[in-house]
């Protein structure tokens, strides 16, 4: 019977040390990997006077170095701000301290790529050291850690930190809020990286449901105060992404309607179910198109009536009216998120339009030898199978009283995130069509990690208590 308490923060440390060796490896030694921009740096760069190099184009690679100072001309985002704003802010101190060196006034990417590196390995730290505290037995916990640390470490997560996408910010937080909802007892600290999560990005809104474990959590103490609080912190992505004009609604919303609504439909079915849904008819000559599908079209024919008549296509759609037309026809959400799976699943997680690496990059290793666990992610209508049989499971034992009083915390979280990844999907579509589907699911990708590191978790307490500790 060998037992061990795992005392020693050594443990913890060196498998911290790990992570950030590997982080290191693929976002700060040549070549790095990184994310090219497909037209949303601008929205969280426009605050800070950032803008591109001279030499600077869409999608081709993702780019080290950016300027100051914002052209007159250049593009305005209405003043954006989420989550990812606030690293930037961060960062901008940190490129501080680079250019002293060298004198430049130059952004530099990687003083964000180690702000998001920083903070990610402090929520990996908080992790491994609650996985150790449950588990007694040193190689469970072992074989546990080295499962996180494969899974957290995916090129498919880290490869974000070099871009100003919005997608790391959700990362980074969701995994501080997870390590810190199951090892304190903060109710503010919860609260604000539910905060953060939803404020990432504006389809983040569905983690609202974050709040039913919070309940949970605090249901013995939940105070008036603790009420006024969310309600406060609640408030504020939803008053930023429903009431200000913020970069890309329109496209969003006109995708929802003609690439998502009226996916896989015929001009002639389009033209019904616009008239259904009380749009104008003449709309259906856009059935199945998304934003940049038109865009490239009146690109090329310059085209003033189809320009007009696509204008007001965008401000005449809404997500409500494309739930209205899922409600006249219930299957299509389901049809929908079936040609939605097939899609990603097919083309992986990772966007194939973003790009890793420079052109006089070709050695794409780093992607390859890190990706155990997108490898195994990419299928993802099995893991979508598998989170509802899982979710009814769950639901049924905690309906019994079957599982133990100290698990309450980790079940509630697991229920309410195999929910999520069951939902996000159709949610998705409904929100924005089938533009970027891959990049637009990556939360899906990195919630499944998280429960499958929680049911690895749940797995070993109980091998571990029913042998005695082993």
């Amino acid at each position: 019977m060998i037992k061990s308490k795992l005392v020693n923060k050594k443990y913890q440390l060196l498998f911290t040390l790990l992570l950030v060796a590997v982080m290191s490896f693929l976002l700060f030694i040549p070549p790095q990997i990184g994310i090219a921009n497909s037209g949303d740096f601008g929205r969280i760069m426009d605050i800070f006077d950032l803008y591109y190099t001279s030499n600077y184009s869409n999608f081709s690679h993702f780019f080290d170095i950016f300027t100051f100072g914002r052209p007159l001309n250049a593009p305005h985002y209405n003043g954006y701000v989420a989550t990812s704003s606030l690293f930037v802010l961060v960062s901008l101190l940190i490129n501080k301290i680079f250019t002293l060196f060298n004198g430049d006034d130059y952004f530099y990417i990687y003083s964000l790529s180690l702000v998001y590196a920083i903070f990610y390995a402090v929520g990996f730290y908080l992790l491994i050291n609650y996985l150790c505290k449950q588990l007694k037995h040193k190689y469970l916990a072992f074989v546990l850690s080295i499962i996180t640390l494969i899974i957290l470490s995916d090129s498919l997560f880290i490869e974000y930190f070099n871009s100003f996408f919005q997608e790391p910010g959700f990362i980074v937080c969701c995994l501080l809020f997870v390590a810190c909802f199951l090892q304190f007892r903060i109710f503010w600290l919860d609260l604000l990286f539910i905060t953060l999560i939803i404020f990432s990005k504006l389809q983040y809104m569905l983690y609202f449901l974050l709040l039913i474990p919070l309940y949970i959590k605090y249901k013995g103490n939940f105070s008036l105060a603790k009420v006024i609080l969310i309600i406060i912190a609640m408030s504020i992505p939803t008053y930023v992404f429903t009431q200000i004009d913020t970069y890309g609604k329109g496209m969003n919303q006109f995708a929802s309607v003609f690439m998502g609504l009226l996916h896989n439909e015929t001009k002639e079915q389009g033209t019904k179910v616009l008239f259904d849904i009380n749009m104008n008819p003449e709309y259906s000559v856009f059935t199945g198109m998304g934003y940049w599908t038109v865009v490239g079209q009146l690109n090329s024919t310059h085209d003033q009536n189809t320009y007009n008549l696509w204008q007001q296509a965008i401000d005449d759609s809404s997500q409500l009216k494309a739930i209205h037309g899922y409600l006249l026809q219930p299957a299509k959400i389901f049809t929908n998120t079936y040609d939605y799976l097939n899609i990603v699943e097919k083309e992986g997680p990772f966007a194939a339009n973003l790009g890793n690496y420079k052109t006089d990059q070709g050695d794409k290793f780093r992607i390859s030898a890190f990706k155990l666990y997108s490898s195994c992610a990419k299928h993802l209508r099995y893991l979508f199978i598998f989170n509802i049989l899982l979710t009814i499971i769950l639901i049924v034992t905690a309906r019994k009283k079957a599982w133990q009083t100290d698990s309450t915390l980790r079940y509630s979280l697991l229920i309410t995130l195999n929910i999520i990844a069951i939902i996000a999907i159709p949610v998705y579509i409904i929100g924005t069509g089938y533009e970027e589907p891959v990049k637009h699911i990556l939360d899906v990708y990195f919630d499944e990690g998280i429960i499958f590191i929680m049911l690895l978790l749940e797995y070993s307490v109980r091998l571990q208590n029913k042998n005695g500790h082993l």
